[in-house]
């Protein structure tokens, strides 16, 4: 049961990283959400979402080893 939470934190972590992938470009943004991101407009703003989860995965995978940030995490 103690290891519950860093381990549900660090499963998340993994979940939200996975849109990390859109920072390489238009075609792993097609790939991964199924539509046509060569418009620069929407290409930017998925990179930008992807960047976003990046850091929020970051910040959870750190919040489960550092139990003080556990709750903002939560």
């Amino acid at each position: 049961m103690k290891l519950l939470v860093p381990i549900t934190l660090a499963l998340v972590a993994l979940l939200h990283a996975l849109p990390l992938a859109g920072v390489l470009g238009a075609a792993k943004l097609s790939v991964l959400y199924g539509v046509d991101a060569r418009e620069p407009g929407l290409e930017l703003l998925l990179r930008h979402r992807a960047v976003l989860f990046g850091l929020l995965a970051a910040f959870l995978a750190w919040a489960a080893w550092q139990p003080a940030l556990r709750g903002p995490a939560l």
